[in-house]
C-alpha cells in the first residue's frame, strides 16, 4: 500500500530523481519493503561527474585527436605543413568543406553538420537530458519524456565510434598502405635515403 502511495504521490507531485525515495520489493512475504534514497554527497556526486563530463566533451572537441604524416615522395611533392596535418574533432569537421572542390555544395554541408551533431552536439545534449531528468523537479509524465529524449539522444552520439574510428585508422593505415604499394617503391625509397 505504502509503495501506491509512493507511486501516486510521486506521479503527481514534481520531484527529481536526486530526490527520490525508491522502493526495494521485499524478496520473501512477510518481509516489509524497503525504500532508498540518494544521500545528498551521492546527489552531488552525479551532478558533478554529468558536468565534468561535459567539460571533458567540449576540450575534446578542440584537442588534437590525431595526425596524418605523409612520407615518401609524395612528402616532397606535398611539402612544409601540409606534410604534417594534425586534426580535432573541430577542424576536421571544419576540413569537410575545404577537402571538395565545391564547398558550398548543400551535400558537402548537411555532411559537416552531421558530423558535428553526431560526434560533438548529441553526447552533450544527452548529458544535459540526464542532468535535467536527475535534478530538476519534474512530473512522472516530464521524466518520462526526459528519458526518451536521453536515450534517442544517447542512441545518435557516435563520439565512441569516431574514437575507434581513428584508433582502427591509425593502426591499421601503415599496412593498407604497404599491402597497396607493396615493393615496387624500394627503389625510389633507396634513392631518397641516399640523395636526401
Amino acid at each position: 500500500r505504502s509503495g501506491l502511495c509512493e507511486s501516486v504521490k510521486a506521479a503527481v507531485n514534481r520531484e527529481s530523481l536526486a530526490k527520490h525515495r525508491f522502493v526495494i520489493r521485499a524478496a520473501a512475504e512477510g518481509q516489509g519493503d524497503r525504500f532508498l534514497r540518494v544521500s545528498p554527497l551521492g546527489q552531488w556526486a552525479v551532478v558533478v561527474m554529468l558536468l565534468l563530463s561535459m567539460a571533458l566533451i567540449f576540450a575534446s572537441t578542440v584537442v588534437r585527436s590525431f595526425r596524418f604524416e605523409v612520407e615518401g615522395v609524395t612528402r616532397l611533392l606535398v611539402g612544409g605543413d601540409m606534410a604534417n596535418r594534425d586534426y580535432s574533432t573541430w577542424s576536421l569537421a571544419m576540413a569537410v568543406v575545404t577537402s571538395t572542390d565545391d564547398p558550398s555544395d548543400w551535400k558537402v554541408v548537411v555532411l559537416q553538420a552531421m558530423f558535428i551533431l553526431l560526434a560533438a552536439a548529441a553526447p552533450v545534449a544527452h548529458l544535459v537530458s540526464l542532468l535535467c531528468l536527475w535534478a530538476a523537479p519534474v512530473t512522472l509524465k516530464a521524466q518520462r519524456r526526459l528519458l526518451i529524449i536521453a536515450e534517442v539522444c544517447n542512441a545518435t552520439a557516435c563520439l565512441e565510434v569516431f574514437v575507434a574510428s581513428i584508433f582502427a585508422s591509425v593502426a591499421e593505415i601503415s599496412r593498407f598502405a604497404k599491402f597497396i604499394i607493396g615493393n615496387r617503391c624500394d627503389e625510389i625509397n633507396y634513392l631518397l635515403q641516399r640523395y636526401a
